[in-house]
């Protein structure tokens, strides 16, 4: 899920927490039923490093930061006519590799492959 404006989510009965990606912390109201409510700001990397210690290995697998990097190959090849130390006129062909990053894909792991959700939730910086 890409979070592009500010949402509140609603956890049980009586945690609210407010989201907005412009800002490095989230505000969480916890409410015990009878009117007193605590507002506390988790910064994000925080809540995200508890999250992740909550987890079991394969969640913490697919909860894992990955960039992933299409490339596309060119290959050129450079024809040099060489003056000296080879025979007048004999031509030496040279073969140039570059490698062209086509699309770069920032996301967890656990979702980057599923191509339903990486609309919604990848990043693409060149495509």
């Amino acid at each position: 899920m890409a979070l592009l404006d500010r949402k509140t989510i609603q956890i049980g009965n009586r945690i609210l927490v407010d989201i907005d990606p412009d800002i490095d912390y989230v505000q969480m109201r916890m409410g015990d039923g009878a009117g007193h409510e605590v507002t506390e700001r988790i910064k994000k990397v925080d809540l995200y490093a508890a999250v992740f210690a909550l987890a079991d290995a394969k969640t913490q697998d697919a909860l894992m930061p990955v960039r992933q990097t299409r490339m596309m190959t060119f290959e050129r090849i450079h024809n040099v006519q060489m003056k000296k130390d080879m025979k007048k006129g004999q031509i030496l062909k040279i073969r140039c590799h570059m490698d062209v990053p086509l699309q770069i894909e920032e996301s967890l792991k656990g979702i980057i492959g599923d191509t339903g959700q990486r609309k919604a939730a990848v990043g693409t910086i060149l495509s």
